[in-house]
């Protein structure tokens, strides 16, 4: 997928290189120019929400300027239906499939802010334990538990388990080994 987010980044490229040579530079080009600007001048974090809106600026660019009369638009069409073909054999491979070995990953993103994987793994693995264990106490081992602990109390909600007196787990991410993603495991053990 990489492959086909730089041949879409290589014809936003062309294209604004094609228009800058133009008498008149269209009104988009200002507004992405201003976007970096104060990107770059008032952020002292990162987030995925502000790529995600140079994303729009950029695609809604090539969107409104490329025209099927242009050489770039012919690989910019064939760039996004093979991207799109290849999302589709990735999300049978994830929703179909599914049940691979999965473990939790740090990464840093821009200004060292660390994000992690663990939030968007499956919960079901950690729902199963759960029920088998009956109990609904969970001490979370981890910084950040909002991204675990509301699936499980949503799946609590509309379906619960029996439950143990005083029985409880103890939760944390794996980032070691390639199983749930989830370290799990009773008081007892």
């Amino acid at each position: 997928m990489s492959m086909v987010g730089c041949a879409v980044l290589a014809c936003f490229l062309i294209q604004l290189a094609e228009d800058l040579k133009l008498e008149t530079i269209p009104v988009e080009i200002y507004w992405i120019s201003c976007y970096l600007g104060i990107f770059c001048a008032y952020t002292i974090s990162c987030s995925f929400r502000y790529y995600l809106s140079i994303y729009v600026l950029m695609a809604l660019y090539v969107a409104c300027r490329i025209s099927f009369k242009t050489r770039v638009s012919r690989f910019f069409v064939a760039t996004i239906i093979i991207g799109f073909i290849i999302m589709q054999f990735i999300w049978y491979d994830i929703f179909i499939v599914g049940n691979f070995p999965l473990k939790a990953i740090d990464f840093k993103i821009g200004n060292r802010q660390k994000e992690t994987t663990a939030h968007f793994l499956p919960k079901q693995p950690i729902i199963d334990f759960l029920k088998t264990n009956k109990t609904g106490q969970i001490q979370y081992l981890i910084d950040e538990p909002y991204f675990v602990e509301q699936p499980i109390l949503f799946y609590k909600t509309i379906k619960p388990w029996d439950e143990s007196n005083g029985k409880g787990i103890f939760l944390d991410y794996d980032h070691t080994s390639y199983k749930t993603g989830f370290l799990l495991y009773t008081q007892d053990d």
